[in-house]
């Protein structure tokens, strides 16, 4: 990817082209909302500049699309993305800081991923097309780019996917209690499943069976490691209606496996949205549970027992997920929007192929 000059854009016009930003305008809002005591700095603190040499053939709406990127479920690194919305029309996805170990790296990646569902499930309620592209990563390049064509698909979208891209502004915090007299439909639980599944991932629904030695295991790492009780949140939390799903990679897993793991968590989550359902990802990072199974015997037997639980030999645990309905909704916090983006005037002559 060459470097690209930013500079500021009019969000109002590029906001006008795209109807089906219109459900969530006081989603923006919040996340527009100037610090305390001043004014917004500009989006992404950096400089406006104008645009040299000649305008692409191919330029295009992106900015609304990384909005929504904004709003993506928080595995840990939101925060740290920047997301440059371009008018060759793609978004480039990049770190505020270097992580510092495997753990950092894994949140970052993750969450990216997060970011690029929402990014794509927009998309596709708005009839656009869409291309991910992994560049070689450098120090301060680009992590992942997705092209964003608006007009390109000629198909209507589906109510799923509407439902599924009004949920990325809509949803509410699904870190709160479950209602334990709820019981989730079939299809529900199976679209969580198979969101977390790709290649050198896995996702497991821990069966009725196994759920009482699967949470003696858990607890057991729980009660050993601080860090790793935090990670899952109160025991209170994995009782009566919730459904336990565990996501795991395998040995082989690479960046791009990161990326596709957020973007199917933060999948499953917006499919349970349209079922009135919440679906709350708790990460764990391998440095974290294998720091928890290192406490001693008891913990090391436990944390096999999680592992088994996968059924695919050599994968690890990867996050443990609740799935259920929330008895008082509460809603997400505001994103630091105006943090995360940035925008460039520049157009590159074609845009990055997808792969």
């Amino acid at each position: 990817m060459k470097p690209m000059n930013e500079s500021s854009m009019r969000r109002r016009d590029l906001l006008a082209c795209l109807p089906a930003f219109i459900a969530a305008p006081m989603a923006l809002a919040q996340g527009a909302t100037p610090p305390p005591g001043g004014a917004a700095a500009p989006m992404g603190g950096m400089q406006a500049r104008p645009r040299t040499g000649k305008a692409s053939v191919s330029e295009g709406v992106t900015i609304p699309f990384a909005m929504a990127a904004c709003w993506a479920d928080d595995y840990g690194a939101l925060a740290n993305l920047r997301l440059i919305a371009k008018l060759d029309c793609t978004i480039a996805t990049r770190c505020a800081k270097s992580p510092i170990g495997d753990d950092e790296y894994f949140t970052l990646f993750i969450s990216a991923g997060a970011a690029l569902e929402c990014i794509g499930m927009l998309a596709t309620a708005s009839m656009a097309g869409t291309a991910v592209f992994y560049p070689k990563i450098e120090e301060g390049g680009d992590l992942v780019v997705m092209s964003v064509r608006v007009g390109q698909v000629k198909k209507q979208p589906t109510p799923e996917a509407v439902a599924s891209a009004l949920g990325i502004f809509t949803r509410p915090d699904p870190r709160g209690a479950f209602d334990a007299a709820y019981k989730p439909e079939a299809a529900c639980v199976e679209k969580a499943r198979i969101c977390l599944i790709d290649q050198n991932t896995t996702g497991v629904v821990i069966a009725d069976d196994k759920r009482a030695e699967f949470m003696r295991a858990v607890e057991t790492l729980a009660a050993a490691s601080p860090a790793f009780a935090a990670a899952i949140g109160p025991k209170t939390l994995w009782g009566p209606g919730c459904t336990i799903l565990l996501a795991g990679r395998g040995p082989t897993a690479t960046t791009q496996t990161l990326i596709n793991a957020g973007r199917g968590m933060q999948k499953a989550g917006l499919f349970a949205h349209q079922y009135g359902a919440a679906f709350d990802v708790r990460p764990l990072p391998p440095g974290l549970f294998e720091a928890a199974s290192a406490k001693g015997a008891e913990q090391a037997a436990a944390a096999k027992v999680i592992a088994a639980a996968l059924e695919a030999p050599g994968f690890e645990p990867m996050a443990l997920c609740r799935l259920g309905k929330l008895t008082a909704p509460q809603p997400r916090a505001a994103p630091p929007a105006m943090q995360i983006l940035s925008t460039s005037m520049e157009s590159a002559a074609s845009a990055p192929n997808g792969n």
